[in-house]
């Protein structure tokens, strides 16, 4: 590196008698520079590894969880017990897909990130509550023409682990209703837990607006 340096330094001293040794010197050090820039681009490149047309990837972490409904339940008690220390923030006015039927968003979160997502629709109230922000366990409470209906869904890192159905007279009164089957048509996004996280970070984007 220092060598071609001090050759170069040796051809100026020997321009002595050379008219135009400043021109000789400009293009000298214009070609130390280019020379220069060039080791560092490759030493760049060869430090990354990347060619020209490569893309910088990154691994994302692994999903973590619970992967049973006891787990999942231990999880949702441990949430509703920090109530009263989370940050609020909201409600957020959502429209749904039809941009007809307003729901209110409410987060619930800690120092590290959300842990709870409110939403309340005018015949349907619903609780996500999260890991990572991701639901791990929905509750939804909805008004029929017979009563009220709870249903709730527990969602495992890879699918739905659980999904159950029970009828009341009022709210409350589904907390100690019979548990029935939650039976949805196919495209129903609550028994998909990628479209449950696809429904939270829709309503976690609006917050942060």
């Amino acid at each position: 590196m220092h060598s071609w340096r001090l050759r170069a330094c040796l051809i100026v001293l020997n321009f002595n008698k050379v008219k135009n040794q400043r021109i000789v010197l400009l293009s000298l050090l214009v070609l130390m520079g280019t020379m220069a820039c060039k080791n560092d681009a490759k030493n760049d490149a060869e430090t990354q590894g990347l060619g020209d047309n490569d893309l910088l990837t990154v691994e994302a972490p692994p999903i973590t969880g619970p992967e049973s409904i006891a787990e999942i339940e231990k999880l949702v008690k441990s949430i509703d017990n920090q109530m009263d220390s989370l940050r609020a923030a909201g409600p957020v006015y959502v429209f749904e897909a039809d941009g007809k039927e307003k729901v209110d968003v409410t987060v619930y979160s800690n120092q590290e990130a959300p842990q709870l997502v409110y939403c309340k629709a005018p015949k349907v109230e619903s609780w996500y509550y999260l890991k990572d922000r991701r639901p791990v366990y929905l509750k939804e409470i909805a008004l029929t023409e017979d009563g009220f209906v709870q249903n709730r869904f527990y969602y495992g890192t890879k699918k739905l682990i659980g999904a159950e159905t029970r009828k009341g007279a009022s709210p409350d009164a589904t907390n100690t209703g019979e548990a029935g089957k939650y039976r949805g048509e196919k495209d129903d996004f609550r028994l998909s837990g990628e479209a449950a996280t696809g429904k939270v970070l829709e309503y976690l984007l609006w917050e942060t607006k």
